[in-house]
């Protein structure tokens, strides 16, 4: 968007503003500041990236670089308001802030993503005495996928008691299995989860023994899936969420089999797949390059590349009859081609994998 002198002029005066009224102050959250029906807080500073101005609020947060830039506004979506209104309320909310102000100039909205992540929260008493070091002996993922496993302080003596297990990485897929109850009491004080538990238990807000099961698809992952932004990944959540519960999965072994990849799923991660993952679930043991759309994208894009350095060896340049005339002669080279069902066949065992998970 093309943001306006009026609002740019209002930008700058309340930064100063928080300048001077937090100079000796640490980390402050800054000073009111309304954009249509949303009270915000003014930073007194921007932040990396040349971001001039950060506005913060309780459900999302907006970084404004200078107006001069093409893509001048980033929002960041916060966990509180994902959880209780979903990000097609949010955007609206923030649309709606933006066009109370003022008739701003919209090109479009570019809704693109680096990162995704999805949580499953369980109460289960049971889980928390199952969660002992021994439990990451039953993770079944590749052999490169790091496993990691945090025990609760202080119960060494007796053996170790689980506090997160970790399988996978941030930079492409990390599934997490972690004490939430625990998070929010010495961490994150995020108490309006309880909330949110308390519908789904009868008003009940446990203590302890909720666990999160929390899948983080990073940038690698969601490129490699051609998932560029929000509505390719919604369209793709069943198959990306069933991929990741069963490449980075906890089991539950099996007597007396010790091929660990016939181990039936843990009822956690059986739970999480049944609710959101109800898609194919792919084998373990293949490294995959790319998505097999993102794939036949990049070869037709070669094609083309192919026939417009044709078109100008041979007259020069690479109009639209020029183009065809060459498809039509590299179509009909292609079907002469006494080699064809070799290359076939050849092409066949080369894509063989693609879109299996590592």
């Amino acid at each position: 968007m093309t943001l306006s002198r009026k609002l740019v002029a209002r930008l700058e005066k309340a930064q100063q503003e928080a300048r001077d009224e937090h100079a000796e102050a640490g980390d402050t959250p800054g000073i009111p500041f309304t954009l249509g029906n949303e009270t915000l807080h003014m930073a007194p500073h921007g932040a990396k990236g040349g971001v001039r101005w950060v506005l913060r609020g309780p459900d999302f947060m907006l970084m404004i670089r200078s107006p001069k830039m093409e893509w001048c506004v980033t929002i960041r979506y916060l966990a509180a308001g994902l959880w209780q209104y979903g990000i097609e309320e949010l955007r609206q909310r923030v649309m709606e802030a933006f066009w109370a102000e003022e008739k701003h100039v919209y090109d479009h909205v570019k809704v693109r993503t680096s990162r995704a992540d999805f949580a499953f929260d369980f109460h289960s008493p049971a889980f928390s005495r199952e969660f002992t070091p021994a439990l990451a002996a039953n993770v079944v993922t590749h052999s490169s996928t790091k496993v990691r496993q945090k025990l609760l302080a202080g119960t060494y003596s007796r053996g170790g008691m689980g506090e997160t297990l970790t399988i996978g990485s941030k930079v492409g897929l990390e599934v997490e299995v972690y004490d939430k109850t625990k998070e929010i009491r010495e961490a994150s004080g995020k108490d309006w989860m309880h909330t949110i538990w308390a519908e789904k238990l009868d008003g009940e807000v446990p203590e302890n023994d909720v666990w999160r099961l929390e899948i983080r698809m990073g940038k690698e992952f969601l490129r490699d899936r051609d998932c560029w932004h929000y509505s390719d990944i919604t369209r793709q959540l069943p198959e990306l969420i069933a991929e990741a519960l069963f490449t980075r999965r906890l089991a539950r072994p099996k007597g007396g089999d010790t091929n660990r990849a016939r181990w039936p799923l843990h009822p956690l991660w059986t739970l999480a797949y049944q609710q959101r993952g109800a898609g194919h679930m792919l084998p373990l043991g293949r490294q995959i390059t790319m998505k097999r759309s993102h794939l036949q994208k990049q070869l037709r894009k070669q094609v083309a590349g192919t026939l417009i350095a044709a078109g100008v060896l041979s007259r020069g340049k690479a109009d639209k009859e020029e183009l065809e005339n060459l498809a039509r002669d590299a179509v009909g080279f292609a079907l002469a081609d006494n080699t064809r069902a070799e290359k076939v066949e050849r092409a066949r065992e080369r894509y063989r994998f693609v879109d299996e998970a590592v």
